[in-house]
């Protein structure tokens, strides 16, 4: 196989493994959203404003008592849906797995197809040009097989 051929198959493969990783963490959050219990955070007095490369992102620690009485206290960055419930220091909802409560989401984050659109481009477009490098290869192979097999002419 040559190098190019190689190359798109070690892309695909990375993309493939990408895709699968974001869709556990998709399915994770989904499963939280639907199954998860609710909790109330306690009010963020104070925040982390940070912005870099037109990518500005709010973080702060958020606490929260679970149903069994456990308090859950961890540092997080907060989705863009809740800014403005921050800012204005109206309630905001985590839902979170029981048997893992550090394991949260919060109610109003929204999941984003974007990432998936994506990668699933990007994947498409690679498997597109590795079976072109296959067919070209073929190609390459069949003709140099004609080639090597055919006996020369005796011309007299």
């Amino acid at each position: 196989m040559n190098a190019k051929v190689l190359l798109l198959l070690g892309v695909v493969i990375a993309v493939f493994f990408g895709l699968i990783s974001l869709l556990n963490h998709d399915l994770a959050n989904l499963k939280l959203h639907a199954q998860g219990e609710r909790a109330l955070i306690a009010p963020i007095v104070a925040y982390t404003h940070s912005q870099y490369d037109n990518h500005e992102t709010l973080s702060s620690t958020v606490q929260f008592k679970t149903t069994r009485g456990i308090t859950v206290k961890q540092m997080t960055n907060f989705p863009e849906e809740i800014w403005d419930d921050i800012r204005l220091s109206r309630p905001i909802v985590v839902c979170y797995d029981p048997k893992s409560p550090s394991n949260f989401v919060f109610e109003k984050e929204t999941l984003t197809l974007w990432p998936w659109l994506v990668l699933l481009a990007i994947f498409h477009g690679v498997v597109l040009m590795l079976k072109n490098c296959l067919i070209e290869a073929k190609r390459l192979n069949v003709e140099q097989g004609f080639k090597n097999t055919l006996p020369p002419l005796n011309r007299k």
